[in-house]
């Protein structure tokens, strides 16, 4: 980055004027302490048209409005050029700058005439280096809008001079250059006041010459402020800087001219440090109060007079309740509301004018309340007082204004045993109760002390069997158990137990007794262990000590030899058609202990059987022929049943033919008889028999090939499938 650049990172603007501000002076348009914005503050755009030394003593500045004349009410502009005076001090950052732009200036045919601005312009920046470059851009704040004012009065007021010249023609010409640079300040109007705008400008009267000071060449003439004091307007709000022409011969002043306005004008400031608010009660309004000043060459402030009343800022002097309690009346029960009399400056402090006082209209009713409040507790009297305070309320929230107190007739204590536990002292066998102390509120009773022993009330502690009758304390290893007690006292009548059932002390042992409830068998051993339980007898009843086991104490008891014996093995049989035979085995037969027999295989045995092991589910009847018999016929079937086997196969049985003719399973099918409608003849019936297919047809009757269900229930029944 060039030495040129200007930073703006790094510090506020805020800060940055506050450095500045403590800057020395320059010799034009001094910079004064801070004062109240201006009404119509803004912002603009410059480009600097010479470089700038940044130093403490200043150096005059130039810049072109280059935001300004680019807009279509600002074009006139590029012939005005804005001047200032730049200052700059060193930081950690680079170099602090400020440019304080005080006026205007234009070139009107050659010739350069200058205006004041009564509201100069600021741009505040950071610098890499202590040289502001050409061409740099700006910001700059101020009044734009009596910038461009300002500039218009420049130039009309250019061109009105440049009219009156040219009627003077030569008379001009001829005029003194004394007088001539006379005119030409009085028309510019100075350093620091826009023409039209500022108070008139007095410029400098220069005495006339003497024959001898224009003859003698060693004369000089020169303007000076030495012995000036500035020309103070604190109605239009400037300070005009005077100087005077003086005439020096050698070093000696030989003609002191008369002081007049110079060149500069200072604008007055407001400084309300120090100065209080002008303050009204009855209209109940404040004023803010100021010092006009101006800054001398020095940088130094210049108050024009004391404190004087700002018009133009007045505030309203309101109530303020916040720093004020209300004023409590006990006898009354009101607390009336207080409030001090206050203003809020310009900075935002608060100030008050009148201290705290009642506000007759706005009162509040006090009342009494148990909020907050307890109960006060006499233990010596054996009893407690209730306790209440006053209070008012205000915007919902509560204040007391007394403490607590007692109220209304006393409580008496009660004592509650049934909520504490008692003292229990076995070795002497005394029960000392605690009890709590409580009084009867609204909520009921209510507990105010915790439990305490009470002397008064000790009983003896008495023991019962009562609750503990089916209790009992075994001793498996002594081979005994007994009986249990518990203790209790009594109160008011009532009994209260304390603790478990412990074992009685002065009462006999019960002796346990083992009984054999089963056996646990081993085979392979021919041997059995009882499994056993303990128990013990009380009032003819039985109660169970160890549940039924085997205990590690027990002996083992052999099985008893009984005899011999075929024995069926139900897992080994074997199937012929439905008869089913089933393996035996011979085996000794030994007793166990607990009634039951086991079986040991000595070899084979004969096969049981054969045994049904079918079920008949259906009977098949079939044409089996047909047979004449003198005047007759008959058709004969023969059947088999369809049997299932109990390991799910089919059996079929064997053919079952009826025995001789008139048994079941013959049927006449035809035969011939006397025709009784004509003796001496003939005639032959027939039948049908059977179901199915034609198996026999004969001159009058007919045999199917199957057996109806009437003729296969006959023949099962008959023959016994």
């Amino acid at each position: 980055m060039t030495p040129g650049t200007i930073h703006r990172a790094g510090l506020g603007r805020t800060a940055l004027l506050c450095v500045l501000l403590a800057l020395p002076a320059p010799s034009i348009a001094q910079m004064a302490p801070p004062a109240p914005a201006a009404p119509k503050e803004e912002k603009t755009g410059l480009t600097t048209l010479l470089p700038v030394e940044l130093n403490a003593t200043g150096n005059d500045a130039e810049a072109e409005l280059t935001d300004l004349m680019r807009r279509g009410d600002g074009q006139f502009l590029k012939e005005v050029t804005l001047i200032g005076r730049g200052r700059g001090v060193a930081a950690p950052q680079g170099v602090l700058g400020q440019v304080v732009w005080y006026g205007i200036k234009a070139v009107v045919k050659g010739e350069e005439r200058k205006a004041g601005l009564s509201s100069p312009l600021k741009s505040a920046f950071l610098a890499q280096a202590a040289m502001l470059p050409k061409t740099q851009k700006l910001e700059a704040t101020g009044d734009l809008e009596a910038l461009k004012e300002a500039a218009r009065k420049l130039l009309a007021e250019a061109a009105k001079d440049e009219e009156k010249e040219t009627k003077a023609g030569k008379e001009e010409e001829k005029a003194k250059p004394e007088a001539r640079q006379a005119s030409r300040q009085g028309n510019a109007g100075g350093v620091g006041g826009t023409a039209g705008s500022l108070p008139p400008y007095q410029p400098l009267a220069y005495p006339e010459k003497s024959a001898e000071t224009g003859s003698s060449s060693a004369l000089v003439e020169m303007v000076t402020s030495e012995g000036c004091k500035p020309r103070v307007l604190l109605d239009q709000g400037v300070v005009y800087l005077q100087s005077k022409l003086v005439t020096m011969k050698e070093g000696v002043i030989v003609k002191d001219g008369q002081c007049s306005d110079s060149f500069e004008s200072i604008p007055i400031q407001k400084s309300y440090a120090g100065c209080e608010y002008a303050v009204d009660v009855e209209s109940l309004r404040a004023w803010p109060q100021y010092r006009p000043y101006y800054v001398n060459a020095a940088g130094e402030p210049v108050y024009v007079t004391d404190c004087m009343k700002d018009t133009n800022t007045p505030v309203d002097i309101v109530k303020d309740t916040t720093a004020c309690s209300p004023i409590i009346d006990l006898e009354r029960l009101v607390a009336t509301r207080a409030y001090e009399l206050v203003y809020t400056s310009m900075s935002g402090g608060r100030t008050v004018v009148a201290g705290c006082r009642p506000d007759d209209g706005s009162t509040l009713p006090i009342t009494s309340t148990a909020e907050g409040c307890g109960y006060r507790h006499d233990m010596p009297g054996n009893q407690s007082f209730r306790q209440l305070r006053k209070i008012y309320v205000d915007s919902g929230v509560s204040v007391a204004v007394s403490s607590c107190a007692d109220t209304g007739p006393a409580l008496s204590h009660v004592l509650d045993t049934a909520a504490c536990t008692p003292q229990i002292d076995y070795a002497t066998r005394k029960v000392t109760p605690f009890a709590r102390r409580m009084i009867q509120t609204d909520l009921g009773l209510t507990a105010i002390a915790e439990c305490a022993p009470s002397p008064e009330l000790v009983v003896d502690l008495l023991a019962t069997f009562q609750g503990c009758e089916r209790i009992f304390v075994h001793n498996l290893e002594g081979g005994e158990s007994y009986r249990t007690e518990r203790f209790y006292y009594e109160q008011a009548g009532t009994r209260s137990y304390v603790g478990a059932c412990v074992t009685a002390a002065e009462t006999a042992a019960l002796p346990h007794q083992l009984e054999t409830v089963s056996w646990q068998n081993n085979d392979a051993a021919r041997t059995a262990l009882p499994v056993s339980r303990i128990h013990f007898t009380w009032n003819a009843e039985k109660f169970e000590v160890s549940s039924a086991q085997v205990r590690p104490d027990a002996v083992a008891i052999p099985y008893t030899f009984v005899k011999v014996d075929t024995l069926p093995d139900p897992a080994d049989f074997h199937y012929e058609a439905c008869g089913k035979y089933v393996a035996t085995r011979q085996s000794d037969i030994y007793a166990r202990p607990d009634g039951t027999q086991a079986a040991y295989v000595t070899g084979p045995g004969t096969p049981q059987g054969p045994t049904n092991a079918c079920v008949t589910e259906s009977v098949e009847l079939l044409f089996g022929g047909s047979m004449e018999n003198g005047t007759s016929v008959y058709c004969w079937y023969k059947g088999r049943a369809l049997k299932r086997r109990e390991d799910g196969q089919t059996v079929y049985g064997a053919w079952v033919s009826p025995s001789g003719l008139g048994s079941t399973g013959w049927y006449l099918v035809e035969q011939e008889q006397p025709d009784y409608s004509d003796p001496g003849r003939t005639i032959r019936t027939g039948y049908a028999v059977g179901t199915g297919a034609t198996a026999y047809a004969g001159a009058a009757g007919v045999c199917y090939s199957n057996g109806t269900a009437q003729m296969i229930s006959a023949f099962q029944n008959a023959y016994g499938l």
